[in-house]
């Protein structure tokens, strides 16, 4: 985790968006906005989802158990958020709106 927070906060100070190479000036939320917060957050959600599910489904917990039932249903709401976001958001989304 400390090497993890550390490599996090050089790539926020040190890394380079074509944004900012044009423009140096405006406020740390204006950068911070080009690193697509909600659809980290949201794509971060939707894969621990489902990998949470796929490891405990069949082994610990049965796929018919509702842990697994949730994990699943939660991994398919991110998954539409996140799908949504990078469609509203398509200046500074995560990926490319061509590839959905």
């Amino acid at each position: 985790m400390p090497i993890g927070g550390a490599a996090a906060l050089g790539v926020l100070l040190l890394l380079r968006t074509e944004q900012q190479l044009d423009k140096l000036e405006g406020s740390l939320i204006s950068r911070l906005a080009v690193f697509d917060p909600l659809g980290n957050i949201l794509f971060l959600a939707t894969i621990i989802c489902l990998l949470m599910a796929l490891q405990w489904g069949g082994s610990t917990y049965a796929y018919s158990d509702g842990r697994i039932i949730a994990l699943l249903t939660l991994f398919g709401v991110f998954l539409l958020a996140w799908i949504a976001s990078q469609v509203l958001n398509q200046k500074h989304a995560m990926s490319e709106y061509s590839i959905f």
